[in-house]
């Protein structure tokens, strides 16, 4: 019975992932069950207030950073984030009212993010007022957005088998070669990694399903591979590319939720770590950042198995297996495809698309530490 149950799940999560290629907050989301993720990604601090939004017209006139942001950056920012004191890094004494470059564009984003996630500035200290951050957003709206390189067509297509067994290698650690079993792939002017030729016949999803399940399961029963699964490194993905949406609360449940120390409640311990164990996997599997609404739907994956009488350790396997039978690990360019059909993105994505493509051109297989790294500080596109 369980068999059954644990396989039904990793065929519904596997749905689920992919039915989230869709903008976060396009539809309304569903009221939070008890049990679901009630921490939230390391580093954010949201503020909830029970104060009404305050709309503000945006002022007609351009803006310009010496004359209309700079006061408000030496106001709010700079005793911590000027040159001298450059607290996390950043320096925001840099910019002028010339169109910044690629590397100062991305800056940009990171402090789009704190400002709109009210994370910045800290608790404590004095916040702009509604006006002000209306300045701002203008001006961020403006500088931050990098001009777009025609990469070419980017064409949606699987991992063949060669791609698939070196990604399982550089995923896990382990030289499984799960894919030895598949179809042989179809070729099509002498190659065997072009879009247009390699189908997915029914026999293989259901492979691609058991290969899943074996490879987790070998993964864990090795005791130095289990351990760095089930300890995964502090996440170093800038908060943008998460897209966290705080919940909607009630007006008498306002309050500061934050992550940072551990939390006193066993519970909501144990569910931060189970999040960051599903997040560090999935970064890497899917060759991006994972957004928290597919975290989340993972992580009710390994819910619904423990209360189905499973171990803790073997719902994450669960939810793991699932991530492998995703078509964002199964297939390249589905993140290229789903900016296509927006017409307009903040997030630099195309640093991540372009990652991928050149591993699986030069190495065939997924992008390494260092150039999923340089994709987060979005300086691939770099000149």
């Amino acid at each position: 019975m369980h068999n059954t149950i644990t396989r039904l799940l990793s065929v519904s999560c596997a749905l689920a992932v992919s039915a989230g290629c869709g903008r976060v907050g396009d539809t309304p989301a569903p009221a939070e069950p008890a049990h679901s993720v009630r921490a939230v990604p390391t580093d954010v601090v949201v503020l909830f207030t029970g104060k009404t939004a305050v709309t503000v017209q945006p002022t007609s006139r351009s803006v310009l950073f010496s004359r209309d942001v700079a006061p408000i950056l030496a106001r709010y920012c700079m005793s911590c984030h000027d040159a001298i004191a450059a607290e996390g890094g950043v320096v925001l004494d840099r910019f002028s009212d010339q169109v910044p470059d690629l590397e100062h564009a991305t800056l940009l984003l990171r402090v789009a993010g704190n400002l709109r996630s009210e994370s910045m500035p800290p608790e404590g200290e004095p916040h702009p007022g509604a006006a002000e951050l209306e300045t701002l957003n203008a001006w961020l709206d403006a500088a931050a957005p990098a001009p777009k390189r025609d990469a070419g067509r980017v064409v949606l297509r699987r991992l063949n088998r060669a791609e698939y067994n070196n990604t399982i290698r550089d995923l896990v650690g382990l030289d499984l070669r799960p894919a030895d079993e598949f179809p042989s792939d179809d070729v099509g002017y002498g190659f065997d990694n072009i879009a247009d030729v390699l189908s997915t016949p029914p026999v293989l999803a259901e492979m691609y399903l058991a290969a899943a399940d074996n490879v987790i399961a070998t993964a864990f029963g090795s005791l130095e591979i289990r351990q760095r699964i089930m300890n995964p490194p502090a996440d170093m993905v800038p908060l943008v590319f998460r897209q966290y949406k705080p919940p909607v609360r009630a007006a008498r449940e306002n309050k500061v939720l934050r992550t940072g120390p551990p939390a006193e409640d066993p519970e909501l311990k144990r569910e931060q770590r189970i999040y960051d164990v599903l997040r560090a996997f999935a970064d890497r599997a899917f060759r991006r950042p994972a957004r928290h609404d597919e975290l989340v739907r993972l992580f009710r994956i390994v819910v619904a198995a423990e209360k189905d009488g499973e171990s803790p350790e073997m719902a994450i396997q669960l939810a793991l297996g699932a991530v492998l039978a995703s078509p964002h690990f199964l297939f390249l360019g589905i993140e290229a495809q789903r900016a296509l059909g927006s017409s307009a993105t903040p997030l630099p994505d195309d640093d991540f698309n372009l990652a991928s493509r050149l591993s699986y051109f030069l190495w065939s297989s997924m992008p390494d530490d260092e150039l999923f790294g340089l994709a987060s500080q979005g300086t691939l596109r770099r000149p």
